[in-house]
């Protein structure tokens, strides 16, 4: 009664430094005492339901467990034992990248563990960070050991602990309902309209706010959380049949609903596109949209885990996705990836909803948002590519190559125009990429393809993208519409005061795209047992051509006269004198696969 009346006389007023401690110390004994009482107390406390406003403060008295706050901040970081920093940064923090020591390119450092490290004489940079990053110190997976400052890396786990055993209590007794309260008003959120892509409410960000506060303590807090996030939820998830005839959104203006899960056919390209059906260009878009042959890949329609249930992280990452990937929502969720089973089942959801993921750069934003979005999603994906074994896992049981092969050629296919008819005895079905349109012009593009780079800078991985068949055929399918693209007529008599922006966007897409894939596939062929990718390559690329020189009606030569399986070739007119472009991916891909065929002795 005594624990009761003083509980029920502080709880309603603001505590002076004093009191906190004595409060906390109190419930700790209630909980002992009457665990339903306090579950009671606690309840009312973080209520989501509540209309008073979240007390962030008060709920860290409660954490503390009869502890000042930075008297429970040390305890806990003076037993941290993480392997991986994991430091989470957003745009415009100084970060350094060490070539010696890292295995991938984009392994990055926070300037402590840096600085901790040994790093002399190693060719290593200090940068700028654009999109957000973390720390990889003590990571074997994306460093090697020579670089782990002295407070990361294997070793630290093997350092026991000097704790009290129930230090943490009050932390899993709270931390459970602060993610409830935070999953309800997300949901909330998510019927809300806002002003601005990616913003959240402020008891968002408290209550946000104080779970990332718990998780930068140390492994004891952040464990709780992580373990809290992997918790099955109750509801149940509709089946696929529901989810693909349901849920649509709205994308362009001009565009007809887009669903999230289900790509649109080739068919449904088609027609938006006003080709007929039998054509090539209707043919050359089925092959970029559904592979044909045998291939270890699946139909992103379901790419979604029907079983039942989903976990609180689920939850969480399809909100995530509806709220467009709020800064501070990304940093907490990239928080907890050091702890392994986390980062598997973040990986695992984040790669299952990468089709509705991309589909968010298919809408229109105010200015600068795209790009500042594009930056948020590539802060979280870059986490996870990084790691080459848990990548490939997913390539291999979750067609993550496929998925995102397909993300690219859908956000290809709503920016194609057809090829301008200039000459009236010239047919030309051919559709280009349109470098005026909004995905092109405003790089939106740009975190599909990071992406796709991420995961071809894993050898391992590169070499199984050359073993597809299919998987390469459709990516020559996507060169084939940036070949030819940004066409230019020769002017004459009236001079061009000014050069158009789409020279400079035809470049950079071009070796956004083409260019730095091709060189991840092009360091991988240096050997024999790669002798039969090149010859894939090259077969699949003069596949590509063939159908590129139809659809220009352009004029060709042999080789490319020569029948393939049966497909015969016909000749066509000159090419015009007054035409141009500086784009051509596939001519560049043929070239560098026979350079490289030739040195390495792979071709004859």
């Amino acid at each position: 009664n005594e624990y009761k009346s003083y509980l029920s006389m502080v709880w309603t007023r603001q505590l002076d430094h004093k009191d906190k401690k004595e409060f906390s110390s109190h419930l700790k004994e209630l909980y002992r005492r009457e665990p339903q009482q306090f579950d009671t107390l606690l309840s009312k406390l973080i209520n989501p339901k509540s209309k008073e406003k979240f007390d962030a403060e008060k709920c860290l008295t409660v954490i503390c467990g009869g502890h000042k706050l930075d008297e429970f901040t040390k305890i806990i970081k003076s037993n941290d034992r993480s392997v991986i920093c994991g430091l989470v940064w957003d745009a415009n923090f100084i970060a350094y990248r060490c070539k010696t020591c890292g295995i991938t390119p984009c392994m990055s450092l926070c300037a402590e563990c840096f600085e901790n490290g040994n790093h002399e004489g190693h060719d290593f940079n200090m940068f700028k960070s654009t999109a957000g990053g973390a720390c990889d110190c003590g990571d074997v997976e994306v460093m090697k050991a020579c670089g782990f400052c002295s407070r990361h890396g294997p070793k630290s786990a093997e350092t026991k602990r000097n704790i009290a055993p129930d230090v943490t209590l009050m932390v899993e007794l709270v931390v459970p309902k602060l993610i409830h309260f935070l999953v309800c008003k997300l949901e909330d959120a998510t019927f809300e309209k806002h002003e601005k892509v990616g913003k959240l409410k402020d008891e968002v960000k408290d209550v946000t706010g104080l779970l990332l506060q718990l998780c930068e303590m140390g492994d004891l807090t952040r464990n709780i959380v992580a373990q809290n996030m992997l918790h099955r939820t109750q509801k149940k998830l509709i089946s696929g049949s529901e989810l693909t005839s349901k849920v649509t959104v709205k994308t362009d203006v001009d565009m007809p609903p887009y669903n999230i899960i289900r790509r649109q056919s080739s068919k449904d390209i088609s027609r938006e596109l006003g080709i007929n059906e039998g054509t090539e260009s209707s043919s050359l878009i089925q092959s970029v949209v559904e592979p044909a042959g045998p291939s270890k890949t699946c139909d992103v329609t379901y790419l979604v885990p029907f079983d039942g249930n989903e976990t609180i992280l689920e939850k969480v990452i399809d909100l995530l996705i509806e709220l467009k990937f709020p800064q501070l929502l990304v940093t907490l969720v990239l928080s907890m990836l050091q702890e392994v089973d986390y980062k598997r089942e973040f990986m695992k959801a984040f790669c299952c909803r990468y089709s509705k993921i991309a589909n968010l750069l298919t809408h229109r934003y105010e200015k600068d948002e795209d790009h500042k979005l594009c930056n948020r999603l590539v802060h979280a994906s870059v986490q996870l590519f990084s790691n080459e074994n848990l990548t490939y896992t997913m390539v291999e049981n979750n067609n993550l190559l496929t998925i995102i092969v397909t993300a690219l050629s859908d956000l290809i296919s709503r920016t194609l125009i057809k090829l301008d008819k200039e000459h009236h005895d010239i047919n030309r079905t051919l559709f280009v990429v349109n470098c005026d349109h909004d995905i092109i012009n405003n790089n939106r593009f740009w975190p599909v393809v990071s992406d796709f780079h991420n995961l071809l800078s894993h050898s391992k991985i590169a070499r199984y993208f050359l073993q597809e068949p299919a998987l390469i055929r459709r990516w020559m399918g996507i060169l084939v519409h940036l070949t030819g693209m940004n066409k230019n007529l020769r002017q004459l008599i009236v001079h061009v005061t000014h050069e158009s922006l789409a020279y400079q966007c035809a470049y950079s897409t071009e070796v956004e795209i083409s260019s730095h894939i091709m060189m991840n596939l092009l360091a991988v062929c240096g050997s024999v047992a790669e002798k039969d990718a090149v010859g894939l390559v090259l077969s699949e690329c003069v596949r590509a051509l063939r159908s590129w020189f139809r659809m220009t009606q352009v004029q060709i030569v042999k080789p490319f006269l020569s029948e393939i399986e049966g497909e015969a070739m016909t000749t066509t007119g000159p090419i015009p004198r007054q035409e141009i472009s500086f784009q051509l991916p596939l001519h560049r891909y043929l070239a560098a696969f026979i350079s490289q065929g030739f040195s390495f002795a792979l071709i004859n």
